[in-house]
């Protein structure tokens, strides 16, 4: 599978059939469905590319943590996928309808924790939805109520679902499970996990080291790494590569495969898989494939995937997180003062203070798409093959709904 981020399973996007009358009696196997409904849009930038549940969670996806507790429950069951119609065209998931079977619908903005393992157990043969400060965590729908959710799986969930299924079967509030509400609650999410390693320990593989309580100085070919967790840990991933001298002050994770060049100083911050790293990263998040140039600075920020930041820029979110979508390109010594947002594949140069930057800047121009200027850096930066057509119903999707997004910096909007 491509685009789907580190260790992504594959799986298929189904759309279900009606079932057969409600005499029909059971005791059957059970398929899941991790779904996004339309609350995907409250994680922009980085679900104009990507499903909700492709979101990393150090070296996991949400996906990933879901599909493991639920094979700890339910061991070896079917898992499909509904989301948008337009990405499962880049993604190509296609799964058909084998029934009967009860189907267990899991939100894919649920973290994927013990507790939620927890709530799973709680799943019997009756229609239940699990429920958690009002949102929905699961629905369990038996297989003689499919002909009532026949049309579900043809798109991204919306209300006449959630109507559906409070009206028909029991509520069960389950507590302890967490349902990411928007962006802001999974960054900060992931910063209360990074500083507490019991914690952060359930979230990585076990080819991770970790230094934890400790001061070291690791020797590499063609440098030196200096691993500072008196404040918190330092976890590495495998593959790691040092060019110059790197000092790392914990909390602070770096992925497998990651690159550092020049001089690097790193506190309090994630760095996803196969990035290059040059400068100095606090307080920030940087998903899997970034370059950031020699001499940058980057602070209160969270670099999506494929991000390119060139040498000599300045990115300070300030008070609040700048968040700079998948694919972004900032060309070197741009500096950005409290941008709190840049869509993605923007391409962006200069100063911006106090501004957002909406998608495809300097790219898109007027509703008109120059194919070549988009193609090239999602295959190139992304890793995913898109045609015109698809690349129309991004763009329309995200002309639609980036603005209301936005509008919550209450900041003038770039486009």
């Amino acid at each position: 599978m491509r685009g789907g981020g580190p260790g992504s399973i594959s799986v298929s996007r189904a759309r279900i059939p009606a079932g057969p009358p409600c005499s029909v009696m059971r005791c059957l196997r059970l398929i899941v469905c991790v779904f996004e409904d339309l609350g995907y849009v409250n994680f922009y930038p980085y679900t104009i590319l990507r499903p909700v549940f492709m979101l990393p969670v150090f070296s996991r996806t949400i996906l990933d943590l879901i599909h493991s507790h639920v094979a700890n429950v339910f061991g070896d069951v079917k898992v499909f996928l509904v989301y948008r119609r337009f990405l499962s065209d880049i993604y190509g998931f296609r799964f058909t309808y084998e029934g009967p079977s009860d189907i267990l619908f899991i939100n894919g903005r649920v973290l994927g924790d013990f507790g939620f393992r927890d709530v799973l157990k709680l799943v019997s043969g009756e229609g239940v939805v699990v429920c958690s400060d009002d949102e929905v965590v699961s629905v369990l729908v038996p297989y003689v109520f499919l002909d009532v959710f026949k049309d579900f799986c043809y798109d991204v969930v919306g209300d006449e679902f959630y109507s559906n299924v409070f009206s028909l079967f029991r509520k069960v509030c389950g507590s302890g499970v967490r349902v990411f509400g928007d962006i802001f609650d999974f960054v900060n999410f992931i910063f209360n996990v990074l500083g507490d390693y019991r914690s952060l320990k359930s979230f990585i593989g076990e080819d991770f080291k970790v230094f934890d309580g400790c001061f070291r100085v690791l020797d590499f070919d063609g440098g030196r790494l200096v691993a500072d967790a008196r404040d918190g840990p330092v976890v590495l991933g495998s593959g790691l590569k040092v060019s110059g001298d790197v000092i790392l002050r914990g909390p602070v994770f770096v992925g497998e495969g990651v690159c550092f060049k020049g001089f690097c100083e790193v506190l309090n911050s994630v760095v996803g898989s196969f990035c290059d790293v040059g400068g100095v990263i606090y307080n920030s998040i940087v998903f899997g494939g970034c370059s950031i140039g020699c001499g940058c600075y980057v602070n209160n920020a969270v670099l999506g995937f494929g991000c390119e930041v060139g040498d000599c820029c300045f990115i300070d979110g300030a008070d609040f997180y700048s968040l700079i979508g998948d694919g972004g390109l900032i060309l070197p010594g741009s500096r950005l003062y409290e941008v709190p947002y840049v869509g993605c594949l923007s391409i962006v140069h200069g100063e911006f203070e106090g501004v957002c930057i909406s998608s495809f800047y300097n790219v898109v121009e007027r509703g008109r798409i120059d194919v070549e200027a988009l193609v090239k850096p999602i295959r190139s930066r992304l890793g995913l093959d898109v045609d015109y057509n698809i690349l129309r119903l991004i763009v329309n999707d995200v002309l639609l709904r980036e603005r209301v997004f936005v509008s919550r910096f209450d900041f003038s909007l770039l486009k």
